[in-house]
C-alpha cells in the first residue's frame, strides 16, 4: 500500500474492523443460539418431569384461565371426576360432572366451587363436596384445595384446585357417627333403667327389713337357734342388697345427672364429706385432716360424693391400727391434683387398675364390707369432669388415691 494514498489505507482498515465486528457478532450469535437451544431442551426436559409428576399423581389437578376455561386436567382428575375436561361455562360444571351438596341431591352452587372461587383471587383449603361421577362407576367424596394463579404483576390468570378421594374417610367417619349415637343411645338407655330399677328395689327392700328387724325383736325369744341364725341372714342379706341398691342409684345419678359445672371450693366439699362420715370416723378411732384445697370447675354434690367414698375407703381398709388419712392437692395449671392417702393395708400393684371396675372386689365380704361401686362410682363422677384418677400402693404401705379436675380460671400455680 502506497503512503501517498492515505484515503485508500483508511478504507481498507475500515473494511477489516466490520469484517471483525461481523465475525464477534456472529460468535455471538451462534453461542445465543446454542445458549436458547440448551434451554429450550431443558424446558421441555422440565416439561417432561412436570408431566410424568401430574400423570403419576393419585390427586387431581385442574387448571382453568381467568376466565373459566379448563386448561389442564391431569389423568387422575379425569378419573376422579369420571370425565375429562370440557368446553362448557363454570356455570354448567355442577350439572356436567355431577356436583352436589352433601345430601347428594342439591346441586352444588356454581359461584361456590373452589376453582371458580381461586378463579376471582380466592384461596379455598378442604372443601368437600360429592360427585356423582356422570362418566363414572359410583360416585364419591373429594376434599378439595384452589388457588388463585397470578402474573409477575400480580393480576389473577386463573385458577388451580387440587383434588382428593376422601370417600374412605367420610364413610368411616359416618360410620363412627353412627356408632356413636348408638351408644350413647344404649348407655342413656342403660342409666335409666339403672335408675328405675335400683330406685323402685329401694321400697320392697326397706319393707323387708323393717319387718325383719321387727320379727327379730318381737319373736326373738320364740325362735329356735337355728330360726334365728336365718332371719339374722335373711336381715343381713337385705341390707347388703339395700347398700348394693343405694350404690347403683348413686352411680346413675352421676350419669343422667344434669347439674351445671361451677367453681367449687374443694376444702368444702371435703369438709361436707367428713361431716357426712362422722360415725364411721368415730366407730373406727380414725384420724383425718387436710390441706388447703384449690377452687376446681366441679358440680358440688359430685365433688362432695367422690371425696367422701376415698376417704371411707381409706378408714375403712385398715389392719387393725386406727386409720390415719390425709387429703392433699397440688396446683397443675389448667389442672388441680388431689390425693387422698391413707396408713391401710395397701393394694397389690396388679390389682390398681382392676379396683375402679364395677363389682371389683379384692377381699370377702367377711374381711370388708361394701358393694363393689364406690371406686367405680368415683371413676364415673372424675371422667363426667374431663379428668383421671389412679391409685399408688403396694401391700402394707397404705395407698394414694389420685385425681384430676380443672382448676377455676385465675387459681395461683
Amino acid at each position: 500500500m502506497s503512503p501517498d494514498n492515505p484515503d485508500k489505507s483508511d478504507a481498507v482498515a475500515e473494511v477489516r474492523s466490520l469484517r471483525e465486528r461481523v465475525r464477534l457478532l456472529e460468535e455471538r450469535l451462534a453461542a445465543s443460539d446454542r445458549s436458547m437451544q440448551a434451554q429450550t431442551e431443558s424446558l421441555h426436559q422440565k416439561t417432561r418431569i412436570l408431566e410424568s409428576i401430574l400423570d403419576s399423581m393419585s390427586d387431581g389437578i385442574a387448571v382453568a384461565d381467568a376466565r373459566g376455561h379448563l386448561r389442564m386436567f391431569n389423568p387422575a382428575a379425569a378419573d376422579l371426576l369420571g370425565l375429562g375436561p370440557i368446553d362448557a361455562p363454570p356455570g354448567e360444571w355442577p350439572q356436567r360432572y355431577g356436583f352436589h351438596e352433601a345430601d347428594k341431591v342439591t346441586p352444588f352452587p356454581p359461584d361456590r366451587l373452589p376453582l371458580v372461587r381461586a378463579i376471582h383471587g380466592e384461596s379455598v383449603d378442604d372443601q368437600e363436596l360429592y360427585v356423582s361421577r356422570p362418566g363414572g362407576p359410583e360416585g364419591l367424596w373429594l376434599s378439595i384445595n384452589s388457588r388463585p394463579i397470578r402474573d409477575a404483576a400480580g393480576e389473577v390468570t386463573g385458577g388451580v384446585s387440587v383434588l382428593r378421594d376422601v370417600s374412605r374417610r367420610v364413610a368411616a367417619e359416618a360410620a363412627l357417627e353412627r356408632r356413636t349415637a348408638e351408644l350413647l343411645r344404649s348407655n342413656t338407655e342403660l342409666e335409666q333403667f339403672a335408675y328405675v330399677a335400683s330406685h323402685d328395689l329401694q321400697e320392697p327392700l326397706r319393707l323387708i327389713l323393717s319387718y325383719g328387724d321387727l320379727l327379730a325383736k318381737r319373736g326373738r325369744d320364740r325362735l329356735d337357734p337355728g330360726a334365728a341364725r336365718f332371719l339374722e341372714e335373711i336381715v343381713g342379706n337385705a341390707r347388703r342388697m339395700s347398700d348394693l341398691v343405694a350404690d347403683l342409684l348413686a352411680l346413675s345419678r352421676v350419669g343422667t345427672s344434669t347439674a351445671v359445672v361451677e367453681a367449687c371450693d374443694a376444702g368444702l366439699q371435703c369438709d361436707r364429706a367428713l361431716a357426712s362420715l362422722r360415725d364411721l370416723i368415730e366407730r373406727e378411732g380414725a384420724t383425718v385432716t387436710r390441706d388447703e384445697l384449690p377452687r376446681l370447675a366441679a358440680v358440688p354434690g359430685q365433688l362432695q360424693q367422690l371425696f367422701q367414698n376415698l376417704i371411707a375407703n381409706g378408714v375403712k381398709f385398715h389392719d387393725g391400727a386406727a386409720p390415719v388419712v390425709h387429703v392433699s392437692a397440688e396446683r397443675r395449671p389448667p389442672l388441680g391434683v388431689v390425693s387422698v392417702r391413707d396408713q391401710g393395708i395397701g393394694i397389690d400393684p396388679a390389682g390398681l387398675e382392676k379396683i375402679f371396675a364395677m363389682f371389683t372386689r379384692l377381699h370377702t365380704r367377711g374381711e370388708f364390707p361394701g358393694s363393689g361401686i364406690g371406686l367405680a362410682i368415683c371413676r364415673r363422677i372424675v371422667e363426667r369432669h374431663g379428668g383421671r384418677i389412679w391409685a399408688e400402693s403396694s401391700p402394707g404401705r397404705g395407698a394414694i388415691f389420685r385425681f384430676t379436675m380443672p382448676l377455676v380460671e385465675g387459681e395461683a400455680a
